[in-house]
């Protein structure tokens, strides 16, 4: 089950995945992990690629955070790119939102993913520990092999881990027009990573990382065309806190904290053999901190935090048929500033054949500060509040020598851009009896847009379309409010949430009704537009006897534009899940069944989703009475062979859920 967080406002605006909720899941993908939270859906795109959705929010709308710090992929440029985070070794996953989401990123609506991954210590450890996995899949042959370990001396501590995972093509379920062996779906990734830690004294550490992580996988498509895509990153980071006991603000300011990482980030799409598209993404981000508390007057008791960063990224492309070994250089090419002459005008649109957006560097500047303390009110307690405002303006700046004159735009075009979002939230927590609390959050955010949604125009291969550029798009705004009712009592443990986010300027990417001149492909375009979305999430878990429990969790989410009601692209469909588990001395047995409803709210150009429905099976034991004894875990998924379509991808008709599988996972731990 996913662990509701603890009742206090800071933490009821979270979710948490750990280790429990984690095992025998480590062969899957972010997205398809984090569809067991209410609310979050899987926009996966085959095997490779499960980007969460969070209350029919997704892209930069969501952000993934590694171990505290940008994930620096593309995940979020396009449904193809995987997220550069794995499972296989991470120590837990946390979804985010509310103010205190705003230390780690904008996203407080959809929310902040962050997985950690534990490399590198804050607190002394002595010894070895560590644990090797094995897992295997039926439906796709699947494989994977996960070690790590942890080594110290006390204030010293090494930590290592990697992992290999690799599977054929998948099988769908049975009754579609994709039954069966799934073509071009296979999947591999690889994964190390090395850290070093030196702990002070207990407020004091500092500590480095590196790691690198590749995929290799295919893109089911209509055309079984064998499409790949292999995105690879080297990560760097450096992390540390100290605590401030003395010196002139010492009553005010408790720790200093920084976080500065960089990664270098490469994919090719790969057609057949041929290189067709490359990306290149280099990225540095530095982050610092002040934890404060102890200051007088009515914010006597409070605390919170004062954050200052900066992040920077260039990113570059290439677009070739016959192949990209490098970004091209065209800079040494006459060009009068005048647009070029080889731009297509087709349905009101200028299609261009070339290199699809010019280099861009986009530069964030971030500032923050979130406050947590007791309401009172003539000496009565009201409940617990939580402040913050954040505000990242963006400056992109961009370069057009990657692309031929004769598809350039005119030199105006690539002016320099500057936004300037500044979101607020404010959230209440108030009794409502013994056992249960209402949090009432009111936000007010605001997202830049980034460079590809401005720039991009021309081919991407890998999701069959032709993406049109906007360069009008302005900074987008949005209203909210979000109902929180949750509790808990000796047998259950409940939670309720609902939300309205009205949105000034929604950037949306929608499907054009028409196909591209070049190829004939799905055409889409960024617009915007006012929108509203409005959801109801719930969770509620029962203890039905010392060894009994059921869960029920369910969520519905609605979002049009608010000028003629025309429905959001790719909302999830509404679904509900029951399980039912027994837990005994070492072990457990866990039933579940989910069920996704039809989804016949459909944008432009969408066609209608059949629901579907799942039944999974799970057994969890300890092999040995020590608590550091083996785990093994089976798992059967989709036992009926149910045949099922995620509304939430582009991919949808091509790339189906999978079909009945059986996979083993086994952990034995040492040390």
């Amino acid at each position: 089950m996913v662990k509701q967080a603890a009742p206090s406002s800071s933490e009821l605006t979270s979710e948490w995945m750990g280790a429990e909720e984690l095992a025998g899941n480590r062969n899957k993908a972010l997205g398809e992990v984090m569809e067991a939270i209410p609310g979050v859906s899987n926009a996966s795109f085959g095997q490779g690629v499960a980007r969460p959705m969070v209350r029919g929010l997704s892209g930069n709308r969501v952000e993934i955070l590694n171990g505290g710090s940008d994930a620096a992929d593309l995940s979020s440029l396009s449904a193809d790119h995987a997220p550069m985070v794995d499972l296989a070794a991470a120590d837990g996953v946390e979804l985010l939102r509310g103010p205190l989401a705003l230390r780690q990123g904008n996203s407080s609506l959809g929310g902040v993913v962050n997985v950690l991954s534990g490399r590198i210590h804050d607190v002394e450890f002595d010894g070895v520990s560590g644990s090797a996995t094995a897992g295997y899949s039926s439906n796709n042959n699947g494989k994977t092999l996960i070690a790590r370990m942890d080594a110290g001396n006390g204030r010293n501590v090494l930590h290592i881990d990697g992992f290999t995972r690799t599977t054929d093509n998948y099988h769908a379920g049975t009754g579609g027009a994709r039954s069966g062996e799934v073509i071009n779906s296979d999947a591999d990734a690889a994964g190390a990573a090395i850290a070093y830690s030196h702990i002070f004294n207990y407020t004091d550490y500092v500590g480095i990382s590196a790691s690198r992580l590749t995929s290799d996988y295919a893109i089911p498509n209509e055309d079984n065309d064998d499409l790949r895509v292999k995105p690879e990153q080297n990560r760097y980071e450096v992390k540390g806190n100290i605590g401030l006991n003395g010196g002139l603000f010492a009553d005010i300011f408790t720790d200093f904290s920084w976080h500065a990482s960089y990664a270098d980030y490469e994919h090719g799409e790969l057609e057949g053999d041929t290189v067709a598209g490359l990306f290149l993404q280099d990225f540095a981000d530095l982050q610092t901190e002040l934890a404060w508390s102890g200051l007088a007057g009515w914010l006597s008791g409070w605390e919170g935090h004062l954050g200052l960063g900066a992040n920077w990224r260039e990113l570059q492309l290439c677009h070739d048929h016959s192949g990209c070994s490098d970004v091209p250089d065209f800079s040494d090419a006459e060009w009068d500033g005048t647009e070029g002459s080889d731009f297509y005008s087709y349905e009101g649109g200028s299609f261009a054949h070339d290199t699809p957006m010019p280099i861009t560097q986009s530069r964030d500047i971030i500032a923050y500060v979130t406050a947590s303390g007791e309401l009172e009110l003539n000496g009565s307690y009201i409940g617990q509040l939580d402040l913050a405002a954040r505000y990242q303006p963006r400056h992109i700046e961009a370069d057009p020598t990657n692309i031929r004159v004769n598809y350039r735009r005119a030199a105006s075009y690539y002016d320099d851009r500057d936004f300037h979002p500044l979101t607020l939230s404010a959230a209440l927590t108030t009794d409502v009896n013994d056992s249960s609390t209402l949090t009432t959050t009111l936000s007010r955010v605001q997202r830049a847009p980034v460079a590809d949604e401005i720039y991009w125009n021309g081919d991407h291969h890998a999701i069959f379309a032709f993406q049109l550029d906007n360069p009008n798009l302005k900074t987008e705004t949005a209203y909210a409010i979000d109902l929180s009712w949750q509790g808990q009592t000796d047998r259950s443990d409940w939670r309720i949430a609902t939300y309205l986010y009205e949105y000034d300027g929604y950037i949306y990417n929608e499907l054009q009704s028409y196909r591209d001149p070049f190829h004939g492909r799905h055409v889409y375009k960024h617009m915007q537009a006012d929108a509203r979305l409005a959801g109801v999430e719930a969770s509620w878990l029962y203890q039905l006897s010392d060894n009994w429990e059921t869960h029920l969790k369910a969520a519905t989410s609605r979002g049009w534009l608010t000028d003629g009601g025309d429905p959001l692209p790719r909302l999830p469909a509404d679904n509900v899940s029951q399980s039912v588990q027994y837990r005994y001395d070492g072990g457990s047995l866990n039933a579940e069944w989910q069920l996704h409803l039809r989804q016949t709210r459909l944008a432009d150009a969408e066609t209608e989703t059949p629901s579907w429905y799942q039944l999974n099976l799970s057994w969890s034991q300890q092999l040995g009475s020590d608590l550091d004894a083996p785990q093994l875990m089976l798992k059967a998924t989709n036992i009926t062979d149910q045949y099922g379509m995620q509304h939430t991808t582009t991919l949808k008709d091509y790339a189906p859920v999978m079909g009945r599988n059986v996979s083993l996972e086994l952990t034995v731990p040492f040390g």
